[in-house]
């Protein structure tokens, strides 16, 4: 038996370690991009509707007058109206938009 190993040998090593490290930064990135969120509830006025490419965003101004721009589900973008007071929860993380996951407006009586 001989302690030596072949250069086709050390090279197939050094590709196998590759993919393993490949693999777990891969599902490093993926954890972090579906599940470390930060999750916002503010009250805010809507400012303007803006769609760009099919994809449908909200520009809405804070209680301390904050703009910030937030991505909406195109399945509520015909109900919302610029002027209008809304209670707004959304996500967001480094690599994404900010994104509503409720929106509900609140009637001023």
């Amino acid at each position: 038996m001989t302690l030596v190993m072949q250069e086709s040998e050390v090279l197939i090593l050094n590709i196998r370690r590759i993919g393993i490290i490949i693999l777990i930064l891969t599902i490093i990135v993926f954890l972090y991009y579906r599940y470390f969120l930060t999750s916002t509830i503010i009250i805010a006025t809507l400012e303007e509707k803006i769609e760009t490419n099919n994809t449908q965003f909200i520009k809405v101004r804070s209680a301390d007058n904050t703009l910030i721009k937030v991505k909406v589900p195109e399945i509520v973008w015909p109900f919302l109206e610029e002027g209008s007071e809304y209670s707004i929860n959304y996500k967001r993380n480094e690599l994404r938009y900010p994104f509503v996951t409720y929106i509900t407006p609140i009637d001023k009586k």
